[in-house]
Parts: C-alpha cells; sequence; structure tokens
C-alpha cells in the first residue's frame, strides 16, 4: 500500500510541476523514486558494507535484468495465444449453455483479455522481483557476506554446507 501511495504522490508532484510549465521529472529523478521505492522490498541491500556498495549492487541487478522485457513480451504473446486459441471453443460452449447476444461475447471477450493481460504483469513482476534478489544474493556472496541463494539466510559461521532455512544446498550456488 506504501507503494502505491508513493506513485500517486511522484505522479501528483509531476503535475504540479507540469502546470507550472516545467518538465514533470528529470529522469533520475525518475530512477531515485521508483528506486527508493523498490529498494524496501529488499532486504538485502541492507546487508551491503555501506551505501555506496548497496548502489553499486542494486544498479549492477538492474543491469542484468534489461532483458526482462523481452521475457514480460514472450509471456504476454503466450498468453495471448493460449486465450486466442482457447476463445472460440469456450465461447461457443457458453453460447450453447447460455444465450448471448454479440454485445455479451464482447465483453466476455474484453473482461477474459484483460485478466489474460493482468496475469502477465503478475507473472513478469514475480520474475523481475526474484531476479533481483537472486543477483542481490551472489553480489553478497562475492563480497564474502555468505547468503543462501535460495532464501536469503545469512550463513554466517554456518559450516555445514546445507541452509538452516530451507535445505538449499551451498554448492549448489
Amino acid at each position: 500500500m506504501k507503494r502505491i501511495a508513493a506513485v500517486f504522490k511522484m505522479l501528483w508532484e509531476g503535475l504540479k510541476r507540469m502546470r507550472k510549465g516545467k518538465a514533470p521529472f528529470t529522469n533520475r529523478e525518475m530512477v531515485a523514486g521508483f528506486s527508493q521505492i523498490d529498494r524496501e522490498r529488499f532486504p538485502e541491500l541492507h546487508r551491503f558494507p555501506n551505501a555506496i556498495a548497496a548502489d553499486k549492487a542494486w544498479q549492477q541487478a538492474a543491469d542484468e535484468l534489461r532483458g526482462l522485457w523481452l521475457t514480460f513480451g514472450l509471456i504476454t504473446i503466450v498468453l495471448i495465444a493460449t486465450w486466442r486459441f482457447l476463445r472460440t471453443p469456450l465461447l461457443a460452449w457458453v453460447s450453447h449453455r447460455v444465450m448471448l447476444g454479440w454485445f455479451a461475447q464482447l465483453c466476455l471477450d474484453i473482461l477474459i483479455g484483460g485478466m489474460v493481460g493482468i496475469i502477465a504483469i503478475i507473472l513478469t513482476m514475480r520474475l523481475h522481483h526474484r531476479s533481483v534478489r537472486r543477483s542481490l544474493r551472489r553480489q553478497l556472496n562475492a563480497l564474502s557476506e555468505p547468503t543462501c541463494l535460495a532464501c536469503g539466510y545469512d550463513l554466517t559461521g554456518n559450516r555445514s554446507g546445507r541452509c538452516p532455512e530451507c535445505g538449499f544446498s551451498v554448492s549448489q550456488g
């Protein structure tokens, strides 16, 4: 909820600037604002030795995820293709059960198409979140801050080779 409120606050500030005839945001302000909102979701950033190291790690994680939009596009294409493939038989089945006019069929088509879009966005957000966490955990391990790649548990002093939290083998990472 805080994240949504922060986004709306940022948009409101941009609208106020536009009314004064100024640019809504510089690129740096936009990236910094969204970065601050996103950073709260990643407790791994607090384990870095200082703020500069955390900023570098954050930037490196962002650089590693440049191909995420391709993944989002592929997920969306697969979901839309699946919907288009299943759409005709589903609408035919519904039409046999209940007499639907063209408007009702159009509404049903739009409703389910919107749900497909929302599912694509949720899957992409989950993939993004997971990828950023993995990247930050790998960077922590490179800084001699042993961290489980699967769950993020602090493995400082652990000699067993397994994470006590999730059982992930440290040698797998």
